[in-house]
């Protein structure tokens, strides 16, 4: 905490952010919220299952900066801001895991553009300081600084795939193998079928149960998830390759075949149009606060086009996540949803 602390005394105007970077189980989430609480004037925001928009707008609106629909702008919003007098510091969290899919741009969005690339670079006119949690493991993230890295813990005892049960893994694989960070149960049952594994409602909501890597929240309309995001990873990386080329072209041939009652069926939703941007920000990725968040990238992989009696809402999905502006094109303007 004492080296977080010089580290942000000592950064120049121009570099108003700092990088708390390390492998998964290190400690980084619990040694920003402790930093946060002995702060005064500190903002801790989350990033995990968040959008670069939800991000700025959670953190606009703890500065106390107002804004409405005409601007969204974050140019703009420093603007007002730098009239304020503020002194704050903003700690975000599990940047890592931005974004509500697993194949997603939102961790390089929240960590080094958004909020962070306008506000960052001129901190000692705005008076706003940042800590992010990257993780460099799981992320492709490059930091903009050198940052604070902490060393795993290695007194911390990890599961492994190995140790499930055949059913239990067969379950926990399709859902680590989705693209939604969190699912409903018919989607998380149709998920089990494409990997060729059947089970009913209730065999999965038995796991869910009694699994300690799963976590259910009733309240939400995708309840189902993982406790920790990196044991998702985990089991995905555990998978072998041809079968996980195999799954990738049994969903994208049920994408293409689905029907409207199908639970996969949501993950097929037209683009939706871009709202017209303000002056500056359409440079800074991120730049729109408050506003409604597009789908994201595709889900599964493949490159060769075909034809489809849906080919109004075909499915573009790449071997290797892109991102969003060297994605191959969409037929018809429409793309598969992941938000």
């Amino acid at each position: 905490m004492d080296q977080l602390r010089e580290r942000l005394e000592q950064l120049p105007p121009e570099q108003g952010y700092l990088y708390l970077d390390g492998p998964s189980g290190a400690g980084k989430t619990r040694l920003l919220r402790e930093f946060a609480d002995a702060t005064p004037g500190a903002v801790l925001v989350d990033a995990a299952g968040c959008t670069a928009e939800q991000i700025a707008d959670r953190v606009i609106r703890a500065l106390g900066v107002p804004y409405n629909n005409d601007q969204r702008s974050l140019f703009d919003l420093y603007l007002i801001a730098q009239e304020r007098d503020l002194s704050h510091v903003v700690i975000l969290t599990n940047t890592q895991w931005a974004g509500t899919t697993r194949h997603t741009d939102e961790p390089w969005n929240v960590a080094i553009g958004g909020i962070v690339a306008q506000f960052g670079i001129k901190s000692e006119r705005v008076g706003v300081q940042f800590i992010m949690e990257v993780d460099t493991e799981v992320s492709s993230v490059k930091p903009r600084s050198r940052p604070i890295v902490l060393a795993p813990d290695h007194g911390t005892t990890r599961w492994s795939p190995g140790s499930l049960s055949s059913c239990e893994r067969a379950a926990l694989n399709a859902l680590a193998l989705s693209e939604r960070h969190h699912v409903r149960f018919d989607e998380w049952q149709a998920l089990c079928s494409v990997l060729g594994a059947d089970f009913d409602e209730a065999e999965l909501r038995t796991i869910a149960a009694e699994s300690p890597l799963v976590t259910v929240d009733p309240s939400a309309h995708r309840p189902i998830g993982f406790t920790h995001e990196r044991d998702a990873r985990t089991l995905r990386s555990d998978i072998p390759a041809e079968a996980y080329r195999a799954f990738q072209h049994a969903i994208t041939d049920r994408l293409f075949a689905c029907t409207d009652d199908d639970p996969l069926d949501s993950y097929l939703a037209p683009t939706p149009q871009p709202p017209t941007a303000s002056k500056n920000s359409s440079k800074i990725p991120g730049s729109w606060p408050g506003a409604t968040t597009p789908p994201c990238s595709a889900h599964y992989d493949w490159r060769f086009p075909t034809a489809s009696p849906r080919a109004a809402r075909q499915p573009i999905c790449t071997t290797l996540p892109t991102s969003s502006w060297h994605r191959p094109p969409r037929p018809n303007g429409f793309r598969c949803c992941t938000s």
